[in-house]
């Protein structure tokens, strides 16, 4: 016998597809618990349907959205509980900003940049940039380096002055990364800088 197509199936297969691309986008535990969760209510739509099935499967979308919001109010305010500076990079599109933390503990100060691909790119290749800082902005030249390429003899004292000043909200990080997940393509930089003179 032909299983009808009902309002719960449809719904289903647009959430499994929805979160299939966030998946494939950035990953993240919430999409992959929403979209098995998603699948199992559709296939037991379709071998025992019965009166609830859209409503659990409008729950499991319902939650999903509640979860990623929930999860990322708590993130950005414990992110912003310490200090965090706002960096700016030109770009042919416009200028391209994001929230970080700066470290302070060498001659120049440096940031982690979790950049998108053609921000990295356009780091590389010599922008400079701007920092927002107690309301002060500064141009800055930049020293570009990519963490993956540094060697442990390199990265550690700079990962153990990042958890000197931020040790104590690192964990988040872990959190939304674990939970929601990463962009994929994303390149993590070490940037120092270099206050640009004014003439």
């Amino acid at each position: 016998m032909t299983k009808r197509l009902t309002p719960a199936l449809m719904l289903a297969v647009i959430l499994i597809l929805a979160f299939a691309i966030i998946i494939a986008i950035r990953g993240g535990l919430v999409f992959w618990a929403a979209l098995l969760m998603t699948a199992a209510w559709a296939v037991k739509s379709v071998m025992r349907p019965g009166g609830r099935d859209l409503a659990g499967v409008m729950s499991i979308g319902v939650l999903a959205a509640i979860s990623w919001a929930g999860i990322s109010a708590w993130v950005f305010s414990t992110w912003e509980s310490v200090e965090v500076v706002t960096v700016a990079v030109p770009m042919e599109g416009g200028e391209q900003t994001v929230r970080t933390w700066i470290m302070d503990e060498r001659e120049h100060p440096w940031i982690i940049y979790d950049a998108d691909a053609n921000v990295a790119d356009a780091l590389l290749a010599g922008a400079n940039i701007s920092v927002t800082r107690d309301g002060i902005t500064t141009p800055y030249a930049v020293d570009v380096s990519l963490y993956d390429e540094m060697t442990p003899e390199e990265s550690a004292p700079l990962f153990d002055e990042y958890l000197a000043k931020y040790g104590e909200v690192d964990f988040i990080n872990n959190v939304f990364y674990g939970l929601l997940g990463r962009k994929r393509g994303r390149v993590v930089l070490i940037l120092e800088l270099q206050a640009l003179s004014d003439g």
